[in-house]
């Protein structure tokens, strides 16, 4: 009958909607090109994301990169930018040399001593500190302006 026809095709039309549906969430869903340590995330899972942003949706460094967070006030957050560099110096054994920005945690948190709120810089070090540092080490960054 009539009626029969237009359900078939009605659910006919509803299992190619839902098959393209699924088709573009599987496509949008955003993977990581790589291993690496996730430094910096700027889309969450549910955000709608335009795809000509230029701002990455997050940010992995190489493991076999030496990687610093350095709490720096949120003043100063805002006026560097990726690949600016820092001077750090290590309070021993490595010379202090000059640090590359990977990413700005977006993340702000308070500093603890008062109503500052501090951002995490992500710098990578260059490569003749490397051997002098370990984890859990004190640095100290100056900002290069």
């Amino acid at each position: 009958s009539a009626d029969e026809r237009v359900a078939i095709a009605l659910i006919d039309n509803l299992e190619q909607r839902e098959a393209r549906l699924v088709r573009e969430l599987e496509e949008s869903t955003l993977l990581a090109p790589s291993d690496g340590i996730l430094a910096k995330v700027s889309a969450v899972a549910g955000d709608s994301v335009q795809t000509r942003v230029t701002e990455p949706a997050f940010v992995l460094i190489r493991p076999q990169d030496y990687v610093l967070r350095v709490p720096i006030p949120v003043d100063f957050a805002m006026v560097l930018g990726d690949e600016d560099e820092v001077w750090v110096d290590p309070a021993q054994g490595a010379a202090p040399g000059v640090a590359t920005i990977q990413a700005i945690d977006s993340t702000k948190y308070p500093s603890g001593a008062g109503d500052e709120l501090l951002q995490d810089l992500i710098v990578i070090p260059e490569s003749s500190m490397r051997s002098g540092l370990t984890i859990g080490q004190q640095v100290r960054v100056a900002l290069r302006r």
